[in-house]
């Protein structure tokens, strides 16, 4: 919800990497695919 105007309740994610260093960037990428795999 606190993304939408309406504050439904969504199964989402937001993820901000505007201002991060491409390494960090791709380090959380694995990071956050490796997380998600273990959870399906």
């Amino acid at each position: 919800g606190a993304f939408y105007p309406n504050n439904r309740q969504e199964n989402t994610i937001r993820l901000n990497f505007s201002n991060m260093k491409e390494d960090h960037i791709k380090e959380g990428i694995q990071i956050l695919g490796a997380v998600i795999q273990e959870e399906l």
